[in-house]
């Protein structure tokens, strides 16, 4: 077992569009009545780049390990939670479908955001060169034909500046990848432009796995009884924890939901509408579909100001760059008038 455990760690996960294929296909084969080996044989058969993978998968099930489980290394870990919810207490097709959505949506803005920066960083790429070139040859001869009257500054320092903002967004990602995983959520939810987009993306979270939940007939304290056994590192975890401690302090459902300040307003109202299990599910089901709707329109006008944005940088970059070497040029010329 521990020889198996040691390898898991090897295991390369897969990527959104390795998942999106295969959450899609498994769906698709076990609505038409396949079996879950019979599916993963036939994907293993038909799937060229995650065969070694499925083979693995299907000892694990052997061996008696939930799907969920067997996923363990391959799968991202907010993904992995739909899939046990829906595997005990849902229904794994739909919850396998919109896994597949999702990860499909996710694999489209990789690839686009990817297209989007090839021609910006291209042109960064040389503009470096260029500065390069203008440091070590061009400006040396300025300077020594000017003398001391107007020396040229270095037209390097533009890029300084960006290595600089490079610097300080790692140091603001390592920071935050240090915390826990509650209060990494909480300075996310801040951020000016991808608050909006992560705010959302929980909405859909949230509902999604509490209407598969709700639908099976589970009141709220169940669910948070259950959620508490998820994998540690996991926001959902860390949320169930904090509200079940305010459950045993005698605070009330709604409030203790309310105190982790992540778990959307809507979210909790519906939970609070004291209409029957069935409706909620259906009303969170509903809601989700609506904030995965929003949050990928979010996605798409984040995604078209890339380009821009990073052309407006290698703008000034160029003209702080012309600036800084012809000024100086300029008022020793004006000198000679």
């Amino acid at each position: 077992m521990s020889i198996s455990m040691k390898n898991s760690k090897r295991v390369k996960r897969w990527n959104s569009e390795q998942e999106a294929k295969f959450f899609g296909k498994f769906a698709e084969l076990l609505s038409v009545g396949f079996t879950m080996d019979h599916s993963l044989r036939f994907i293993a058969q038909t799937d060229n780049q995650i065969p070694k993978q499925i083979d693995r998968i299907r000892q694990q099930l052997r061996n008696g390990m939930p799907l969920s489980e067997s996923l363990k290394s391959f799968v991202d870990d907010e993904l992995l939670n739909q899939i046990k919810i829906s595997e005990h207490h849902g229904n794994l097709v739909d919850a396998m479908k919109e896994l597949s959505k999702f990860s499909e949506d996710k694999n489209k803005q990789v690839k686009k955001i990817k297209s989007l920066l090839v021609y910006p960083l291209f042109l960064i790429l040389l503009l470096g060169i260029l500065v390069f070139s203008m440091q070590m040859f061009i400006l040396p001869q300025i300077n020594s034909l000017m003398g001391s009257k107007g020396r040229i500054g270095s037209p390097i320092t533009p890029l300084i500046w960006l290595l600089v903002v490079g610097v300080i967004g790692f140091i603001f990602i390592s920071t935050i990848k240090r915390k826990a995983r509650v209060e990494q959520a909480k300075i996310l939810l801040r951020c000016p432009v991808f608050g909006k987009i992560y705010r959302e993306y929980l909405a859909y979270y949230f509902s999604f796995n509490l209407a598969v939940m709700m639908a099976n007939g589970l009141a709220v304290k169940e669910i948070v009884i259950i959620l508490r056994q998820f994998d540690k590192g996991t926001l959902i975890r860390a949320l169930a924890n904090e509200v079940d401690a305010k459950l045993h302090l005698g605070v009330g459902i709604g409030d203790s939901l309310k105190a982790t300040k992540i778990i959307p307003d809507e979210v909790i109202n519906f939970l609070a509408t004291g209409t029957s299990h069935e409706e909620m599910a259906k009303s969170l089901r509903l809601f989700s579909k609506i904030k995965f709707e929003e949050m990928t329109k979010s996605i798409n006008r984040l995604v078209e100001m890339i380009q821009p944005g990073m052309f407006c940088v290698i703008g000034l970059m160029i003209v702080g760059s012309y600036f800084q070497l012809l000024m100086p040029i300029y008022k020793s010329l004006k000198g000679l008038y």
